[in-house]
């Protein structure tokens, strides 16, 4: 997720700062960016616990991560569009970076959430443990003890 993010912010600041006639590898490590920024955060969510996922969901980080997406899929949408064009490729660009320091915002604050409450960190732990014991796994590190 970070990697396609800081390609987000890369191609974004490259389509701000480039003459639009130099820009066809940043357009295209901007759209590759987008599809691999919304695969990967569409991944982590499905793998995450829910419990673990709600701060992502919710509040101010899930505000954050919902704008930046919103932003990723406008900047890759405008960019395949007329990111040839340089007022379109510029305010594409900034939409991309953008994005990505949202991302990071979004993320840090759902971290922030979820130490805070320890509901986040111990439901899932208690519901691994009792699927490892319910799969048969009692003489690890993990499942030993009461």
């Amino acid at each position: 997720m970070f990697v396609s993010s800081a390609s987000l912010a890369s191609a974004g600041l490259a389509m701000i700062t480039t003459p639009v006639a130099e820009t066809a590898p940043a357009r295209r490590l901007a759209v590759l960016g987008v599809i691999g920024d919304l695969a990967a955060t569409e991944v982590m969510r499905r793998r995450m616990d829910p419990v673990a996922a709600e701060p992502l969901h919710d509040g101010r980080s899930g505000a954050l991560l919902r704008l930046s997406e919103a932003l990723a899929v406008a900047g890759g949408i405008g960019t395949l569009l007329g990111g040839r064009r340089r007022g379109i490729a510029a305010a594409c660009g900034l939409a991309l970076v953008a994005a990505s320091a949202l991302t990071r915002f979004g993320i840090f604050e759902a971290g922030i959430r979820s130490a805070k409450d320890p509901r986040y960190t111990i439901e899932p732990q208690k519901r691994r443990l009792a699927a490892r014991r319910a799969a048969g796994v009692t003489d690890d590190s993990i499942t030993t003890g009461g």
